[in-house]
């Protein structure tokens, strides 16, 4: 996802959370949801995604 954001132009850090906007543009991009993704790993790992 950094990577594609790069190539894109849009600022991203290297580390930390990823801007929803950014997350957004790439999921309609890509039509990969990766939002739905980290929230599901976070899920499985007891975490609830808030830091």
């Amino acid at each position: 996802m950094r990577t594609w954001a790069e190539e894109k132009g849009l600022s991203v850090n290297k580390r930390g959370r990823i801007p929803s906007a950014a997350m957004a543009m790439y999921t309609a991009a890509t039509g990969d949801d990766l939002a739905a993704t980290l929230a599901r790993i976070d899920r499985e790992h007891g975490r609830d995604g808030t830091g």
